[in-house]
């Protein structure tokens, strides 16, 4: 049983442009966000954290230089060897 019939290129979706900046622009914003929520003061009255905000920035700002090179390779420039 197939989900999917691949394209041309033997993927079963590409991601478009259009996809590409989306995704990039939501991990930007969850990283500046996390960044944000992350440099607030600890409240101990309210007890402890229960999301790490640092590492959600760190793995979403990561994601973020991905995106981009992931843009900038649908752009037509080649960014590996």
């Amino acid at each position: 049983m197939t989900l999917a019939d691949p394209g041309a290129a033997r993927h079963l979706a590409s991601m478009t442009l259009e996809i590409s900046l989306a995704v990039t622009a939501a991990l930007l914003g969850l990283a500046l966000f996390a960044a944000w929520r992350g440099a607030q003061p600890p409240d101990f009255m309210k007890g402890v954290r229960m999301i790490p905000w640092r590492g959600v920035m760190l793995f979403s700002s990561a994601g973020v230089v991905f995106m981009l090179v992931h843009v900038v390779n649908l752009l037509g420039f080649t960014t590996g060897r």
